[in-house]
């Protein structure tokens, strides 16, 4: 049987295929939308075949730009959604731009991953993600009209506080540290700037990596190797390094590098964790702490007042600081808004280290913070101590069983993981006599999936507050206001 040949043209809409597309082929079409990874989306109406099936083919193009006219070369080609990336570009849109990074190049074969959007103006890329959000929204029947505009950084660079950096193979360097380009699974970039990464984060790099080569260390690669990633947490009062091996490593290998990361900070803690993940076996993580303090500190800024966190190795925080206050802030608006009196009772499910719960602790009386993680509560409860806020306890329980076990409150805070909420925990609230929710969301998609079942569950949607945590990139947090009836 005769093998299909690549196609050699450059297909447009409305001409005929005579198969599907496939890796290689190249395809001229304007770039009109977004999708949930920051890639251009665009589409094309054809013929296949010849039985002349029309066809209509949706494809996600990396790092291409609503208004763009390009050729585009598929890179993979998935049934429901075609991969492609910029093969030639015809025609720019208004709103693309130059990104500042180097490693942001939007037509290099390998660029970096961090940064998806930086070929839109910032402010642009607020428009773009709210537009995404409302027609998400509508694709679901749900109103779009409670969105509101989303809330920007004044300057956005170098907000994270935290970093992962991975081992790799470099075309430059015995060693390679640096982020992986998408779709290379051994290969990092040679980093030689980062805008949204802390400050201090090339020169760490530069040392790990010199570090690294010293030691004569192998990569990570399947089942051989050993060096992994190495993580870098910077707060506004410490340093945390983390370097992660899949075999222990010597102790003076270990002592070299505790050497080296307090010549490069005031007392950082460091920890070195085995990270074994093998198919066939389950993964297990056994983390040892090497010098400085056991845990990480950090300071937010809420409507002007200062609080102090610790929090555990391997806990959640969120990478933006900064922005972080500003998402506690809308938090405490919308808990304003359903409070009916002062004697009102407040739960934070998934509280965490406590963050969200010593915040509203500080202005409501009757805060209880539920966690299942025992030890997030118990830095739920030291950070509560530290800032002296009295008017919040904490409770070590699983969220499905709490209602039973504790009765209900007035109004829930809830800040589920990126999966959302479990239609369990759903239908116990809607079946309680819980009179409002304050629902944070990392993941717009799950969002909407739980919105919908609240609305059939007796409760409406009042105010959508999107945030953006991740400036140059497509993530956001949207915090929504629910009220019975």
């Amino acid at each position: 049987m005769k093998k299909s040949t690549k196609l050699e043209r450059i297909y447009t809409s409305g001409e005929h295929l005579p198969r599907g597309p496939r890796f290689g082929d190249i395809f001229n079409v304007d770039i009109v939308d977004i999708d949930e990874k920051g890639r251009g989306l665009a589409y094309l109406k054809v013929t296949v075949g010849p039985q002349e099936e029309k066809r209509k083919y949706t494809f996600a193009v990396r790092s291409g730009v609503p208004g763009d006219r390009a050729d585009i070369r598929v890179t993979n080609s998935h049934r429901k959604k075609r991969e492609a990336r910029i093969h030639r570009l015809i025609e720019e849109s208004p709103l693309r731009i130059r990104p500042e990074c180097p490693h942001a190049d939007p037509f290099a074969e390998r660029m970096c991953g961090g940064c998806s959007l930086q070929s839109v103006g910032y402010e642009n890329q607020l428009l773009l993600k709210e537009k995404f959000l409302k027609k998400l929204f509508e694709n679901r029947g749900l109103d779009s009209a409670p969105i509101q505009s989303m809330l920007g950084m004044s300057s956005p660079r170098y907000f994270r506080n935290k970093m992962e950096i991975n081992f790799g193979e470099s075309k430059k360097f015995d060693i390679g540290l640096g982020m992986h380009p998408p779709g290379y699974h051994y290969e990092v970039m040679d980093h030689e700037t980062c805008l949204i990464g802390p400050k201090p984060l090339i020169e760490f790099i530069e040392k790990i990596r010199e570090w690294a080569i010293a030691s004569e260390l192998v990569v990570a690669r399947r089942e051989e190797g050993t060096l992994q990633a190495i993580g870098l947490r910077i707060g506004f009062q410490s340093v945390a390094i983390e370097l992660i091996v899949s075999h222990e490593i010597a102790p003076e290998l270990v002592n070299s590098l505790n050497v080296l990361v307090e010549s490069l900070f005031n007392n950082p803690s460091l920890a070195v964790t085995v990270l074994k993940a093998q198919r066939g076996t389950p993964t297990t993580r056994k983390s040892t702490h090497i010098r400085g303090p056991l845990k990480w500190k950090e300071t937010l800024v809420v409507r002007g007042k200062s609080y102090d966190f610790e929090v555990s190795p391997g806990a959640f925080f969120q990478t933006n600081s900064l922005q972080t206050g500003l998402l506690y802030e809308s938090i405490l608006n919308e808990v304003d808004a359903l409070i009916e009196n002062e004697k009102t009772s407040i739960w934070d499910l998934y509280c965490g280290s406590g963050t969200i719960s010593c915040v509203l602790g500080e202005y409501f009386e009757n805060v209880v913070g539920i966690d299942i993680i025992e030890a997030s509560i118990a830095d739920a409860t030291i950070n509560a101590d530290t800032n002296g806020i009295e008017g919040c306890t904490f409770i070590c329980a699983d969220a499905h069983e709490i209602f039973n076990e504790k009765g209900v409150p007035d109004i829930i805070v809830v800040d589920p993981p990126r999966g959302g909420l479990t239609p369990k925990v759903i239908s116990l609230i809607c079946a309680s006599r819980i009179s409002g929710i304050v629902y944070v969301s990392c993941n717009p998609k799950t969002l909407v999936r739980d919105l919908i079942m609240f609305e059939e569950g007796g409760f409406s949607m009042e105010k959508v507050q999107p945030v953006d945590m991740f400036p140059h990139t497509f993530h956001m947090e949207n915090v929504v206001r629910l009220r019975r009836g």
